[in-house]
């Protein structure tokens, strides 16, 4: 059986206080099975609560977050791209999404989110946004 390459989060307290993973998560975020990846963790030693998230340069509280906003707005949030800041200083860009999980009888009984790390992709951006440029100028240049 093949593991997922896309970082799986997930909880089964509906406020998401206390979220794990699977391995690409556990590897995304340099965490172990123990850790506590919530952002909004009671326990403000959580490794959650020292990572950092930024959108569009700038630093977001965790109630911004896809899986903070799925319990507040109580609905799917779609792949938002993000900054991620461990702390142990290393940066990586995320796309994540969040969910909530239901029972039968339609009650919020956990979380779920899903985070792909999407480096190829930012660098192929920067690189667009680079030529772009340059071509901008080359333009100007000419007339």
């Amino acid at each position: 059986m093949m593991a997922s390459p896309m970082g799986i989060s997930f909880s089964n307290d509906p406020p998401c206080q206390f979220i794990t993973g699977n391995f690409a998560l556990l590897a995304q975020f340099d965490s172990s099975t123990e850790d506590n990846i919530s952002t909004s963790a009671l326990n403000d030693d959580a490794l959650g609560r020292q990572v950092r998230f930024f959108l569009n340069g700038r630093q977001i509280s965790d109630i911004e977050l896809p899986l903070q906003r799925a319990v507040t707005e109580n609905r799917v949030i779609p792949p938002m791209e993000l900054e991620v800041q461990l702390p142990s200083r290393r940066r990586w860009f995320a796309e994540a999404s969040g969910a909530l999980i239901h029972d039968q009888e339609g009650n919020v009984i956990g979380c779920l989110a899903i985070t792909l790390d999407i480096p190829d992709r930012k660098r192929a951006g920067t690189k667009l946004k680079q030529t772009f440029d340059n071509l901008e100028n080359l333009v100007k240049e000419r007339t």
